[in-house]
């Protein structure tokens, strides 16, 4: 499937200074990105250790671009939890398939690729 989306706009003269700056630093400490990243991912599994709990703060103060992360990693983790309950329960997941009828299917898919080929995102 190809995406016709718009590139992603650059992050703004401070951050990437700051990046400058501060990013060689913050990769050395385990303050990168990526460690966030993981930290955040950790902290839903288990409680996070006195080290990592400042890591996680100092790099949530230091990096908004990072801030909703978080927020971000606790709907995706609801969100799979409630699949999981449901199909756990016994309720098998109903198809795709059996939820519209036929002339709603089509609608949907006209409108689809009415707003691609129009350039238009669809999501």
């Amino acid at each position: 499937m190809n995406c016709n989306h718009p590139p992603a706009p650059r992050p703004a003269l401070s951050y990437r200074f700051m990046q400058a700056l501060m990013g060689p630093f913050m990769k050395l400490a385990g303050l990168s990105c990526r460690h966030f990243a993981e930290l955040c991912s950790a902290e839903l599994d288990r409680p996070l250790t006195s080290g990592e709990r400042f890591r996680y703060r100092f790099h949530s103060m230091m990096c908004r671009v990072c801030r909703p992360l978080p927020r971000q990693f606790a709907t995706l983790s609801a969100l799979t939890h409630c699949c999981v309950d449901d199909s756990a329960a016994g309720s098998p997941d109903p198809k795709p398939e059996s939820l519209l009828d036929e002339a709603a299917r089509e609608r949907i898919e006209h409108s689809l690729h009415a707003a691609v080929a129009k350039g238009d995102n669809p999501s």
